[in-house]
């Protein structure tokens, strides 16, 4: 569906859709606003003209996205377990592209007490993520389509 996909005649050129949120938002490299070589992620809304800068890299989204992950409310005692399970295998599967600083970040929140419904405050998550990948990654929007 990629390989055909194409953006409405609204939206600027530049960015290329690699999958797309449930919600119908596109997540797009954007290869023009990086260093060479390098192409910042995007989270391109398709209802909005603005898109996030969301990670310098695919590696960073996937850090990201872990952070999220903990920063929302696991209700029950076995949904904190899977979480400490999960975030365990995050750092298993994902050392050979990660940054050690950002696996021993995750290996200490798997690590913390299943007690607590939240391993990080939103707040938290957001200060982590400006100081591990940028503050433009938590501030930064830029218009994708045309207005």
């Amino acid at each position: 569906e990629l390989a055909v996909f194409e953006f409405p005649e609204y939206c600027k050129p530049g960015y290329v859709p690699f999958a797309f949120t449930a919600g119908g938002d596109y997540w797009c490299w954007a290869p023009h606003l990086g260093e060479t070589g390098h192409a910042p992620v995007l989270l391109c809304y398709h209802d909005c003209n603005e898109a996030d800068f969301w990670a310098p890299d695919l590696a960073g989204t996937a850090y990201r996205q872990v952070l999220y992950h903990c920063a929302e409310p696991a209700t029950t005692q076995d949904e904190r377990q899977f979480r400490c399970r999960l975030l365990r295998r995050y750092v298993q599967d994902l050392r050979p592209i990660w940054r050690a600083g950002w696996l021993d970040r995750i290996q200490c929140l798997a690590a913390k007490s299943t007690a607590d419904e939240r391993l990080l405050a939103w707040g938290e998550a957001q200060g982590i993520i400006a100081a591990d990948l940028g503050s433009q990654y938590v501030e930064r929007r830029i218009l994708w389509m045309e207005d």
